[in-house]
């Protein structure tokens, strides 16, 4: 074992769960290197838990609990599961839906969470699993008509909530300027991928070293980005165009607080950056006319 590796295994054994950069700034040395090092040696010295950071400890480490605050930064890494303390509290009460091998595992496990103490990663995965089967029971006793129905009310609630803190925090002229340009920016981005559509499905050479084959497979990618984007960009104009005035400022407005704080790419390149003619083309001229209606609505 390299003097490295001797001084982060000495660290760990009283600094269990330790990052990379807690370790360097501890022994003395950089974090690249304590991280090479901890790379190098994991499973044979060391093994670390999935976070962002990762926490290092030796290998063999007698602890197998975590406390509940590592625990849960784990399981926010963890695309696989979701992390039951973040549940619905009306959903606390229907662990009666379980069986009664499941539904013992259920109270067991929430018994040491309520009180605070430590739990495993295997008792919080196992409380996981147990949360989905409650949830597909719920689902499997909803019906069609019943799922669109809490669907359309929780949408409506949501609105609700948007509308109330645009009116707090927004003035009308602020929600009239923000909702053109969120609504603007969307709709240049669509025709940036029109445009892009249309260039690479063109029958010629975009590379000097692109053959035949390369080129037919490039314009049929265009060919169904065109087609995808063109329908896409038509369905979103129908849509606006078909709502009340009300319930287009309303539904803009709110899609101006949703995008807020999203730029777009300075660095992105124009339609007639792409395409000197594409302006030209009638159905973008037809979508521009659509468009600026809409625009005149707001």
């Amino acid at each position: 074992m390299d003097e490295l590796t001797q001084k982060i295994s000495k660290f760990l054994l009283a600094n269990s769960n330790s990052s990379a950069r807690e370790i360097g700034k501890e022994i003395g040395f950089s974090k690249n290197a304590v991280n090479s090092c901890l790379y190098a040696n994991e499973g044979t010295h060391f093994s670390k838990e999935g976070l962002t950071p990762p926490l290092w400890k030796n290998l063999g480490d007698s602890s197998e609990t975590e406390t509940a605050e590592i625990e849960l930064a784990a399981f926010d890494h963890d695309e696989s599961s979701e992390d039951f303390e973040a549940e619905n509290e009306d959903q606390e009460d229907d662990w009666t839906r379980l069986n009664t091998e499941d539904q013992q595992a259920y109270l067991a496990i929430k018994t040491f969470v309520d009180c605070g103490a430590q739990i495993s990663k295997e008792d919080r995965r196992r409380m996981n699993q147990l949360k989905e089967r409650i949830r597909r029971s719920k689902r499997n006793e909803e019906s069609l008509v019943e799922r669109e129905e809490r669907k359309t009310e929780n949408k409506a609630k949501y609105a609700t909530k948007v509308n109330e803190k645009v009116s707090e925090l927004w003035s009308a002229d602020e929600q009239h300027k923000y909702a053109i340009e969120a609504l603007s920016s969307q709709f240049e981005s669509n025709l940036r991928k029109l445009a892009y559509g249309h260039l690479i499905s063109r029958n010629e050479k975009l590379f000097e070293q692109e053959d035949e084959g390369e080129i037919e497979i490039r314009q049929v990618k265009g060919r169904k980005q065109v087609e995808a984007v063109s329908s896409s960009i038509d369905t979103r104009l129908s849509n606006l165009e078909n709502m009340s005035d009300e319930d287009l400022v309303s539904s803009t407005v709110r899609f101006a607080w949703i995008s807020r704080g999203r730029t777009s790419r300075p660095d992105a390149k124009s339609t007639t950056e792409m395409l000197p003619q594409f302006e030209e083309d009638d159905d973008v001229k037809f979508y521009r006319s659509r468009f600026l209606r809409i625009l005149q609505r707001i």
